[in-house]
């Protein structure tokens, strides 16, 4: 399987989505990945998730509307400075949010400060 790492600022995933590594990696900046609601419209990884922020912005995971996205992540993952908001992880996921605690009505995650 391939890798995608989005590089950039605020990006967005849609539709059913499926990766084998998906990385991406905030070192500054203030910065928002949008997933599309619904869970027909699941993006799984299957090998490496790692999304991080930073120790001055967590890189915020939002949904595309006010109902739930579905992340199903299966191998290893690096979860770090991340503000998820509107999530379903449908296999249970934990990340640190160092910087403001998560944004709530999340399902499967365990957000630590």
């Amino acid at each position: 399987g391939g890798s995608v790492t989005l590089n950039g600022g605020n990006q967005s995933i849609s539709g059913s989505t499926t990766f084998y590594n998906l990385t991406k990696n905030v070192s500054s900046g203030n910065y928002t990945l949008t997933f599309q609601s619904g869970s027909g419209n699941q993006t799984n990884v299957t090998g490496a998730l790692s999304l991080t922020g930073n120790a001055t912005n967590n890189l915020k995971l939002r949904s595309s509307s006010a109902a739930q996205w579905y992340l199903n992540a299966t191998g290893s993952t690096t979860l770090t400075d991340l503000d998820v908001e509107y999530s379903n992880a449908v296999t249970a996921l934990t990340a640190n949010s160092s910087v403001t605690g998560p944004s709530g009505n999340n399902t499967g995650w365990t957000l630590n400060p």
